[in-house]
């Protein structure tokens, strides 16, 4: 059981996204999971979900970030850890992951991908990149640059 009613909410939220359904079939990665999936399988697509053969939800998602006037492409899939849990973690040998969930996500990182998928981009400070753990830049880079700077991570690539 979902140990934070906000935690399941929002999960509810980010696996009611109108999107288009990608069938993975009974494939799977070499751990057993999701994380074959690469990004020609979306097509023109910015966001898909589904379910693996075990019933296990995901979410995978192109984004992209603008740091220092080059264009980050982010590809990333979110995925339910074992199908009777909670725990939802990234995953993906196909790019760089919007943010990096050892031990599970919690629940920011969860609010970071639900405002993405509802309003198509989001602005981070330095902190809540810090907090929400983003894979785009190196944790040591983050004390280096002007802690006013602000990042916006937009869903889907431009080109």
């Amino acid at each position: 059981m979902y140990e934070d009613k906000a935690q399941e909410m929002v999960i509810v939220e980010i696996f009611q996204t109108n999107c288009s359904e990608l069938d993975i079939g009974e494939r799977s990665g070499w751990t057993s999971y999701i994380d074959f999936i690469k990004p020609d399988e979306l097509g023109e697509a910015h966001v898909m979900k589904g379910k693996d053969a075990t019933g296990r939800k995901f979410i995978v998602f192109k984004s992209e970030v603008q740091i220092n006037g080059d264009k980050v492409r982010l590809f990333t899939i979110f995925f339910q850890r074992w199908y009777d849990s909670e725990i939802y973690h990234t995953a993906g040998h196909y790019g760089t992951h919007m943010f990096l969930t050892c031990g599970g996500a919690c629940l920011m990182q969860m609010k970071l991908l639900r405002d993405l998928l509802v309003n198509g981009s989001v602005n981070l400070t330095v902190e809540k990149m810090r907090q929400c753990r983003i894979g785009y830049r190196d944790f040591l880079e983050l004390e280096k640059i002007d802690p006013n700077s602000i990042d916006t991570i937009i869903l889907g690539w431009s080109d």
